[in-house]
């Protein structure tokens, strides 16, 4: 009876995850503040949508690097630039993904959000996946065009320096 209490336990702890799973909305100036938060680790930002069929294929390599590096100091944060309309989509998309990080959802609504957004966050290649160092810059941009493999060797390199 204890092994199968266990074993009910354990097949819970994803779903209990998962409900925690949300879709947080802010503005770029909370974006810009929940990367600073994270001084002294480094910091992968991940910009996707739910309508971008690279940006959901790649999503779970995310998660991936989350998972094997947040223990060395890798903080995760994803940013959905979907609308209102497909927010419900996005939320189920990470719940299914486990993406058990920080997620964000842009709510801008000015009229120049396109060019604020590829100013601030570039997103003509979606997905991209903007790194800062433990200092809080930003060191480099991947696309939807390279490898998990030279992201996560970047990556490794990175979280080793001190």
């Amino acid at each position: 009876m204890f092994k199968s209490m266990i074993a009910i336990l354990l097949l819970a702890v994803p779903a209990m995850a998962a409900d925690k799973i949300e879709l947080i909305e802010t503005t770029y100036d909370g974006l810009d503040k929940a990367i600073a938060k994270e001084k002294g680790k480094v910091v992968a930002v991940d910009v996707w949508a739910t309508f971008c069929a690279p940006c959901v294929k790649k999503f779970p390599h995310f998660v991936k690097l989350h998972e094997s590096h947040a223990g060395k100091g890798l903080v995760c944060i994803s940013v959905s630039t979907d609308d209102l309309e497909t927010r419900p989509k996005a939320v189920e998309f990470l719940k299914e993904k486990n993406a058990t990080f920080a997620n964000y959802r842009l709510s801008e609504t000015n009229e120049n959000i396109t060019k604020e957004l590829n100013e601030k966050y570039p997103t003509d290649a979606q997905p991209v996946m903007i790194v800062f160092n433990r200092k809080g810059e930003k060191v480099k941009e991947f696309g939807g065009k390279d490898k998990i493999e030279d992201i996560e060797i970047y990556l490794t390199k990175l979280l080793d320096e001190k």
